[in-house]
């Protein structure tokens, strides 16, 4: 199970900075500019303009937390739901993103594979595993 579970966490991890970056491959999948400017879109009516660096900080916080989960760190599983509850209460002032629909497609299976993560790292034999000495496995 320990294996499927890592599987899993690289699996959204790559999912995951893929679904980041997309911005960079959404111009191989359309020639028109406009449908370009429309997904690239971010902040519309926005309640705060929030810095540039606002987002490398998000993107370190789940590197790490997915990277805490892959090494069985006990903390990185509260980590990543805070990371999960932040987000939910902070997305309203963001403002509207408009996504492609294959970008929306990787966000969606990363957050269906990160529903599975939690599920096995708090409800399964691998939970057992967190925080456990693995020097003496």
């Amino acid at each position: 199970m320990e294996k499927i579970f890592k599987a899993l966490v690289l699996t959204s991890f790559i999912l995951f900075v893929v679904w980041w970056h997309f911005g960079y491959l959404e111009p191989f999948l359309t020639d028109d500019p406009d449908t370009l400017w429309f997904w690239n879109s971010v902040g519309f009516d926005a309640k705060f303009t929030f810095p540039s660096w606002y987002g490398h900080l998000w993107f370190v916080f789940w590197a790490v937390a997915y990277g805490g989960l892959f090494f069985l760190y006990r903390p990185m599983r509260s980590v990543f739901v805070t990371g999960y509850l932040v987000s939910f209460v902070t997305t309203p002032f963001h403002g509207s993103i408009i996504e492609s629909p294959w970008s929306s497609i990787v966000g969606d299976l990363g957050t269906l594979l990160d529903g599975a993560i939690l599920g096995l790292a708090y409800f399964s034999s691998v939970a057992k595993k967190f925080g456990r000495e693995r020097a003496a496995e």
